[in-house]
């Protein structure tokens, strides 16, 4: 993800918290989930919490909302991260 994803993230966690019955995350624990979850696609993301949403009995804590098994890359600038979005992209298209 990118700083800009975080109102989308925001809106993730928000119906997690609405679903499950808890309150709304205040602004530093979404951005503990971001700085969690910011080497994964945010819609990689999305569809884990979906899926946390079908099978889970509690909000989604960031371990949840990981692949299984990812390794993750860390990007030290969003320049670096959107490049990285940008060759999987081409990849796909071939």
């Amino acid at each position: 993800m990118i700083k800009a994803d975080l109102p989308d993230l925001r809106k993730v966690l928000d119906t997690q918290a609405q679903v499950f019955g808890r309150q709304k995350l205040d602004d530093a624990t979404v951005e503990a989930y971001w700085e969690a979850l910011r080497d994964i696609p945010l819609e990689a993301v999305k569809q884990l919490a979906t899926n946390h949403l079908r099978r889970g009995k509690f909000p989604a804590k960031p371990s949840d909302l990981r692949p299984k098994g990812a390794d993750g890359v860390h990007f030290s600038s969003d320049a670096q991260h959107s490049a990285h979005l940008a060759m999987l992209e081409l990849a796909r298209a071939q």
